[in-house]
């Protein structure tokens, strides 16, 4: 039988460490296969597996219909488990009923999809397999998150990391010994899904069952529909760029593009662990608090931008150098993807804005003004549509890795001042100010440098400066009180 068990109060930072462990584990091995990609994968066809994976994207806000907050609020409140058994059971039944037809009629219509998207026929089975990759997940996700809910993070974190390394061990086969390409990582998507639903089987024994309830079906419809909405248009924000950009300029720059983007999973891990942690901490802890609330919450932002800084400054220094590696006259990425690298500082930043979004959502939580965040979605998709418009055609995949940091820094403005009117944050403001110009400088300065001893002497001298003062403090780092 699945069950909880109660855990102490910790920090947000606490709990983001676990999600973030197995997040790291799952990207990393991800991240560890893109040298090999580079060298057994066109940019043509990397790009075109961007684009079938930006539409399997869009899809899937389909198949989910907005119901993954509605499913955590739902399960978790429940007082039962009669009850957490119609919850999960009518939950999968209800993503059944509407994702099964809709991938059954793409896949009939892949090669006329296929000729719209890609421009070209002959790409329709990797459309297919993408499809049928999104799919799976979507029902791994709801079987693997039951163990979220109830806490049992180690038990969630080791299926995730189990399941990565099937992936990794199965794109080596499929592709350097199978020579499959980009079907080969749509198949090894697919079944280490699977695989995750048969670690995760003892969450089917204990809360499935046949049994429809239209009564709690309308319930929670009803609850997830403006979720749908604002999850479209977050998934267009993210994806539609690659669009544009094969649009623009062909699906070469896209596969070129998409590996930039790869590079910024360090920080955007980050920020999707922090999102899972930060929502339920402040309802569960901050908001107990008799006093200091506002000193609180300017701790946590200042170790944001400590951890940010970090990794940012870290990663926009040496992504060019790690480019250039050769051993042995055996380039590490094969040189076709160099230019990705001019575009990684643009990204970090744009998932480092998307951080913030998640600190500062705590304004429509305690204002119960969630419209707020359809608000938001919408903003940052229109801005990044206009922006990209516009800046591909002058500046190329750097103008759409601008575009999309634009949009994100925009929305995080837009939620700073509906915060402003129900969070009271007493800010660091010696340490924030610091902050954000060393992690603004050394970025600036990596554009101008491209050798990896002064990229070295640089990041010497950034944790020198930062020691020095006091701003980031290798203790306070590795705690987890906060």
């Amino acid at each position: 039988m699945v069950s909880s068990k109660s855990n102490e109060t910790r920090g947000v930072f606490f709990h983001t460490s676990i999600y973030s462990f197995g997040h790291l584990v799952a990207r990393g091995l991800s991240f560890l296969l893109l040298p090999f990609y580079t060298h057994l994968i066109s940019t043509k066809d990397f790009g075109i597996y961007s684009l079938i994976i930006s539409v399997a994207t869009i899809v899937s806000i389909f198949f989910h219909l907005g119901l993954q907050g509605s499913f955590i609020k739902y399960f978790t409140a429940s007082k039962n488990l009669e009850e957490r058994k119609l919850i999960f059971s009518n939950l999968i039944l209800i993503i059944a009923l509407v994702s099964l037809p809709i991938t059954f009629l793409l896949i009939l219509f892949a090669p006329f999809f296929s000729e719209i998207i890609l421009h070209n026929r002959e790409y329709h089975f990797s459309f297919t397999l993408g499809l049928i990759s999104i799919l799976f997940m979507t029902f791994s996700y709801y079987v693997s998150v039951v163990y979220v809910t109830l806490e049992r993070s180690k038990r969630f974190v080791a299926n995730t990391i189990y399941s990565a390394l099937l992936n990794f061990i199965l794109n080596v086969v499929f592709i350097y010994n199978l020579k499959l390409g980009i079907d080969g990582i749509f198949i090894a998507q697919i079944l280490s899904s699977i695989v995750l639903i048969i670690l995760s089987r003892d969450v089917l024994t204990a809360y499935f069952e046949i049994n429809l309830d239209s009564k709690w079906i309308k319930s929670i419809l009803k609850f997830g529909y403006p979720f749908f909405f604002s999850s479209l248009f977050t998934a267009l924000t993210e994806v539609f760029d690659r669009f544009l950009v094969n649009y623009f300029l062909g699906s070469e720059q896209v596969g070129i593009y998409h590996l930039g983007y790869r590079f910024g999973i360090f920080l955007n891990l980050f920020g999707l662990s922090f999102r899972s942690s930060w929502i339920p901490h402040y309802f569960n802890f901050i908001t107990n608090l008799e006093e200091g609330k506002e000193i609180y919450l300017g701790k946590v932002f200042s170790k944001l931008l400590m951890i940010s800084s970090v990794i940012i400054v870290t990663i926009s220094l040496f992504a060019d150098d790690v480019f250039r590696i050769n051993l042995d006259g055996v380039s590490l990425f094969n040189s076709g993807y160099l230019p990705a690298a001019k575009i990684i500082p643009f990204i970090l930043f744009g998932y480092f804005f998307n951080l913030l979004m998640s600190f500062y959502s705590l304004g429509p939580y305690i204002s119960g003004k969630s419209f707020h965040f359809l608000n938001l979605d919408l903003l940052c998709f229109l801005s990044n549509l206009i922006l990209n418009i516009i800046l591909i055609p002058i500046a190329g995949i750097s103008g759409a890795a601008i575009a999309t940091m634009i949009a994100f820094m925009i929305g995080s403005l837009y939620l700073y001042i509906i915060s402003r009117k129900n969070v009271n944050i007493r800010y660091e403001n010696n340490n924030v100010s610091i902050l954000l110009l060393i992690m603004f400088g050394f970025t600036f300065l990596s554009f101008m440098f491209s050798n990896l001893l002064l990229d070295a002497i640089m990041f010497i001298i950034f944790i020198f400066v930062t020691y020095r003062l006091k701003i980031i403090d290798l203790r306070s780092l590795s705690s987890l009180k906060i």
